[in-house]
């Protein structure tokens, strides 16, 4: 869904009627604010495929990885991610820069975010 939609969701109820946005898609873990909501990318990696020699590969985490949230009366989201590593013992993918600049790392991060009340 494309983010004008939700900025245009909140402008029709008059308040903040979403505040956050959650995805899950990309083998990624980051948080970007635009127009006052937060877009989260949960980390579902669980593999990490790589394109090396006009082949495909992948490899995968040890353990898998997951997050809570908890949304307080104070308008404080918390995120509480898991980490884990590939196997092998890797942290972070070498050499890759990531998608759209961000790295691909088997991790979620943990998170205090204020959410617009």
């Amino acid at each position: 869904m494309k983010r004008r939609n939700f900025v245009k969701a909140n402008a029709k109820a008059g308040f903040h009627k979403i505040r956050a946005v959650f995805s899950g898609y990309h083998q990624q873990d980051y948080c970007n604010v635009y127009n006052g909501l937060h877009y989260v990318q949960i980390n579902n990696i669980s593999y990490r495929f790589w394109h090396k020699d006009n082949d495909w590969g992948f490899t995968r985490c040890k353990e898998p990885i997951w997050a809570f949230v908890t949304i307080y009366e104070n308008g404080i989201m918390k995120i509480t991610g898991r980490q884990s590593e590939y196997k092998g013992g890797l942290k972070a993918w070498k050499n890759d820069p990531g998608y759209d600049g961000y790295p691909t790392v088997p991790l979620i991060s943990d998170r205090d975010l204020k959410i617009t009340v």
